[in-house]
């Protein structure tokens, strides 16, 4: 059974926590000629919110429409096609809001764990020469809730950054940096509903990876994230170069860039179709 009461905290507000955590280690591995940097930080967030979402109220879902006190109105024959539809939405427990319309009132939670650290290792290769690399891990998972407090996704992220840097002194006047980089963020989002359950013979679209969405005017959307399942994930690579001169007074900087970026997407926008009502007698 969905509890659809908020999860409210102490204080009568949906609770909230979190904890960010964390550390850095520096020194010498070689003194005077190599050193290392390595800093890792983590955050926990722990986020509930509290959802007022619009759904059929009992009496609608029988074919009965009723004003804000609970009067008939008028009675509308229930398409049996769509009666199983009716049933799927959760029950409504707030305030009603008249034209067979209610408040469904419920918690959604929303946690997030992130984990970011970096190292770095610089060394002086000659009295000209010197350079560093470093590479950064930035690993992070999400929920959210969609339009619908029952209905939540979980998005995946990972983000790496690798850079190398030489630098070679020509003179005290005259500098000249290189710069090779690499990058490669990764984004997934999936459905991760687990407070309410479709069969699959309900899906749109037979076979279909999840449940389309249906969408009617004056109801919240139902239904997951419609884009979903998707994924995208980008290679960049990149070089370019620096050289400083200081000439007296002046300084020049002259240097040149290249990147090169790969993008690859998928996305499942729209692909397990959407139904779409003008009003509820109509969906009904």
């Amino acid at each position: 059974q969905l509890s659809l009461l908020p999860a409210l905290g102490a204080t009568g507000k949906a609770p909230f926590k979190r904890n960010q955590f964390g550390g850095l280690v520096s020194g010498p591995l070689v003194k005077g000629k190599t050193y290392f940097m390595g800093n890792y930080e983590a955050m926990r967030d722990r986020l509930t919110e509290t959802d007022v979402s619009f759904a059929p109220d009992a009496e609608a879902r029988q074919g009965i429409i009723t004003d804000a006190n609970g009067v008939e109105l008028r009675r509308v024959p229930v398409d049996p096609q769509v009666a199983p539809y009716l049933a799927l939405y959760t029950p409504p427990n707030g305030t009603r809001r008249g034209n067979g319309i209610a408040e469904t009132i419920g918690a959604g939670f929303q946690p997030v764990n992130e984990n970011f650290f970096v190292v770095r290792l610089d060394h002086q290769i000659t009295q000209r020469d010197s350079g560093f690399l470093r590479y950064s891990f930035d690993d992070a998972t999400s929920v959210t809730r969609g339009s619908l407090y029952a209905f939540r996704s979980l998005t995946k992220t990972r983000q790496q950054y690798l850079t190398l840097v030489e630098s070679h002194i020509f003179s005290p006047s005259t500098v000249n940096s290189v710069r090779l980089g690499y990058t490669r963020p990764v984004s997934t989002s999936h459905d991760d509903s687990v407070d309410i359950t479709i069969p699959p013979e309900r899906n749109f679209v037979p076979n279909a990876l999840q449940f389309g969405l249906i969408q009617v005017s004056g109801l919240t959307d139902f239904g997951p994230n419609s884009s979903q399942p998707s994924r995208a994930f980008t290679n960049t690579f990149q070089f370019d170069n620096d050289l400083v001169l200081q000439r007296g007074g002046h300084a020049l900087k002259l240097g040149g860039e290249i990147h090169r970026y790969r993008w690859d997407a998928f996305s499942s926008d729209a692909k397990w179709a959407i139904w779409s009502f003008d009003s509820l007698e109509s969906f009904i």
